[in-house]
């Protein structure tokens, strides 16, 4: 989940590009790239906006670990995140690197600011080999539970449950 500091962020990359190169393609690639900004972020705010409290009566009759139940809330949580803007974050980082390839100052590189949009995938991986070791049984449970698989208010949902 991407916040307004990283919009910011990738927004100043296409302001301090380097204006050396005024072709048509450079001039194109920016304009697109300005537009998967202002997608991306649109996204992310409907992502978060609403986002419910999961229904914790399930997952508190899982009779699950403090351990395990906050692996699977962290798991579905960035899952539902990562997936729920993936399109927009995925034309983001490839116009990223369309400027950064047409640009003639590579020191202008888009690399670090899409970095900062991978490592949720990333971490994303690493939640879901710690979610993997619940036992399969309760993890089809989990993954019965209306809601789970679409954005939800973490917070909300962990003082519901008492973590």
């Amino acid at each position: 989940m991407i916040n307004k500091y990283v919009t910011g962020l990738l927004a100043f990359l296409i302001c301090a590009c380097s204006t050396a190169d005024t072709s048509n393609a450079v001039d194109m690639a920016k304009a697109n790239l300005a537009d998967s900004i202002a997608k991306f972020s649109d996204k992310e705010t409907a992502c978060r906006s609403n986002a419910p409290k999961l229904q914790t009566e399930q997952l508190k009759r899982l009779e699950l670990t403090k351990e395990e139940l906050v692996s699977a809330l962290s798991f579905h949580y960035l899952k539902s995140y990562t997936e729920c803007s993936y399109k927009e974050a995925a034309d983001l980082i490839v116009r990223l690197k369309i400027v950064n390839l047409l640009q003639d100052d590579p020191s202008m590189s888009g690399e670090e600011a899409s970095k900062i949009i991978v490592a949720d995938m990333k971490k994303l991986l690493d939640l879901e080999i710690a979610y993997k070791s619940i036992p399969e049984n309760k993890r089809r449970l989990i993954e019965d539970i209306q809601g789970i698989n679409k954005p939800f208010d973490m917070i909300k949902t962990a003082k519901s449950l008492g973590i």
